[in-house]
């Protein structure tokens, strides 16, 4: 099977519209979770997998005493709420944005909403807020972070950023605050530059960055 593309197409007002062909990706199973290659990490992310190969990254995790990280999206946001809770319960993290928030419990994404809808066995809750910034709780509290006056190129990857800032503070033992800020920071970065990859910063810029926009 030939290797999956997407071609993203961006328009003047910051539009984006996405022609995909999956290929290869389609043929993703459980068995290709190898434990020898897993084992040298602290998390496993999960991003546009089906329900099958999303309940098997979260079982895989536990069982090799990972962190297991989701960004849920439209490959899952088909399921029932009860079926969509119970696949939540095999992870430690989930992200989503708004749209997928509001869908999924029929309320808007505020601090005490987000709290509110936490899932018994997640560890943190994350919704994005394009714009706005992000909100995140876990079983103590619920905070957000608003945003960062950038010029926009192309909003493209600006989620993958944001989780993967997120998750690398996290594991670091931070703050839920301090994740958040971390996260929106990097995703205001991402967005400044056209491309799913450019422009991602490393951690000195990304320091270097909220200390000249303190808000």
């Amino acid at each position: 099977e030939s290797t999956g593309i997407a071609f993203i197409l961006t328009s003047s007002d910051r539009g984006r519209f996405l022609i995909e062909y999956r290929g290869a990706n389609e043929y993703l199973s459980p068995n290709d979770l190898v434990d020898d290659y897993l084992e040298g990490g602290d998390v496993i992310h999960a991003s546009s997998v089906n329900p099958e190969m999303a309940l098997a990254i979260g079982s895989k995790a536990k069982e090799l005493g990972l962190k297991a990280s989701l960004d849920l999206g439209a490959e899952l946001t088909h399921l029932s709420r009860p079926k969509l809770l119970e696949l939540l319960n095999n992870f430690d993290i989930c992200f989503m944005n708004e749209e997928t928030f509001e869908s999924i419990f029929n309320i808007q994404p505020t601090e005490l909403n987000v709290l509110r809808v936490l899932p018994e066995d997640l560890e943190v809750l994350s919704v994005t807020l394009g714009a706005e910034g992000a909100i995140a709780a876990n079983e103590d509290e619920a905070v957000s972070s608003s945003s960062y006056e950038v010029k926009v190129k192309d909003t493209t990857g600006a989620g993958d950023a944001f989780a993967a800032a997120f998750n690398k503070f996290l594991l670091d033992g931070a703050s839920l605050q301090k994740c958040v800020n971390y996260g929106v920071a990097e995703a205001a970065i991402k967005v400044q530059n056209i491309g799913a990859r450019e422009n991602l910063p490393t951690l000195d810029e990304l320091k270097e960055f909220i200390d000249r926009h303190e808000k």
